[in-house]
């Protein structure tokens, strides 16, 4: 009988109970979650290069990136990233509405109609003639190796460099190529600014105020140097989260708030490794607790907490594509308060199986603010990843 696995159900959340507690108890940059409510969300469109935005580690590196994060926090808003791999693409965006803000590489020279900041960076803009391409010189970012040149040496080199192709602006990797700087023509001195629509002058002006502000200038003097990202792996240890049931990309997030992808941390708590285990949940599951601080093991016990979970929310009658936010929630804090939140939200005539717009209106502890946090990640782990493997895409194709 229904009532019977439901019974099941709820005995074992009771003795399974809160699965972890996480490390991610410090107030986080990235997301400035203040008070009690969800603070206004900030799209930004991105081009994940030139150490405007790349991940070590799955940290967001660059100083565009850590300039408007610090801004973020500031004025109490959270960011969500939306990874472009192209010029044209980051102001379609801009324009239709998609996002707030766009930043990167976005040359001065195609950006009509859109308010700008005062330039963060200055550079001056060449055409390569025979690859039709722009490379940023001067106090553009350059590789970390490079850190102490004022410019690029235009010399060929093992690393990949980016480049703007004037005609499609298409920004991609490309080898740096072996040609004198003086063949090169100068189409004018520019910089990099961010944009934002026209229509939003208060914002415009939040962000101006904030780049002359002595806050900017000492971020800006602190993360002036990052370099730029190597390759597509986000964590370090990306093989280790493709090839099971669950996203890869969320499973990323989960780890980095967790542990920040430390598989020998041990929390006050007794939570042990990558994704933070207890190992009292991961014995009831059937997990070897001895085994917990090897992160593959410990990704699989992860797995098993989350497929019961799944399993739990299944039976409460939620659907498969709206159970996510449930599951995540109650990996923070176990499945009962969050199913106390659903109930609350039932009695107000919303629905207790759909989450946004209905359970998510009532569900203000941490669990809500966990799931939001490890699905924003997600998305920027995800776009991060798609763009760049687009890149190495156009790498080995250019060079066929």
């Amino acid at each position: 009988m229904q009532w019977k696995s439901w019974f099941v159900a709820l005995m074992l959340a009771s003795l399974v109970g809160e699965q972890s507690t996480s490390t991610d108890q410090q107030a986080m940059h990235f997301y400035a979650d203040i008070g009690g409510d969800e603070p206004h969300v900030l799209m930004v469109a991105v081009l994940p290069d030139l150490g405007v935005l790349h991940l070590q580690s799955g940290e967001i590196l660059g100083l565009e990136s850590e300039l408007i994060m610090a801004f973020a926090q500031k004025e109490g808003m959270v960011i969500e990233w939306v990874c472009v791999h192209s010029a044209n693409a980051a102001l379609k965006a801009l324009r239709q509405g998609r996002v707030d803000v766009a930043i990167g590489g976005l040359p001065e020279q195609y950006l009509d109609g859109l308010a700008r900041t005062s330039r963060i960076r200055t550079c001056a803009w060449h055409v390569a003639s025979h690859a039709d391409s722009v490379y940023i010189l001067n106090n553009a970012p350059t590789y970390a190796g490079l850190w102490q040149q004022d410019s690029i040496t235009i010399l060929t080199h093992q690393t990949n460099m980016y480049r703007f192709s004037t005609d499609s602006l298409l920004m991609r990797p490309d080898f740096l190529i072996n040609q004198p700087l003086d063949s090169l023509l100068l189409i004018g001195q520019g910089g990099i600014s961010w944009y934002s629509s026209p229509s939003d002058s208060s914002l415009q002006q939040a962000l101006t105020a904030y780049l002359s502000s002595p806050l900017a200038r000492r971020n800006k003097a602190i993360f002036r140097h990052h370099g730029m990202g190597h390759g597509v792996d986000i964590t370090g240890m990306d093989s280790l989260f493709h090839g099971h049931t669950i996203d890869p990309y969320t499973l990323m997030a989960l780890a980095y708030t967790e542990s920040r992808f430390n598989a020998s941390i041990i929390s006050s708590a007794g939570a042990v490794g990558l994704m933070q285990v207890l190992p009292n949940t991961a014995y009831r599951l059937g997990t070897d607790t001895s085994k917990l601080l090897n992160p593959l093991v410990n990704i699989e016990a992860s797995l098993a907490y989350l497929k019961f979970l799944d399993r739990y929310w299944e039976r409460f009658g939620v659907a498969k594509d709206e159970r996510l936010p449930f599951v995540l929630a109650s990996y923070n804090t176990g499945p009962t308060p969050v199913r106390r939140q659903a109930l609350k939200a039932e009695k107000k005539g919303y629905l207790a199986t759909v989450w946004k717009g209905h359970v998510d209106q009532f569900a203000r502890g941490p669990g809500a603010f966990y799931q939001r946090r490890i699905m924003r990640r997600a998305k920027l782990y995800r776009s991060y990843a798609m763009v760049m493997k687009a890149n190495l895409t156009a790498i080995k194709i250019g060079n066929r």
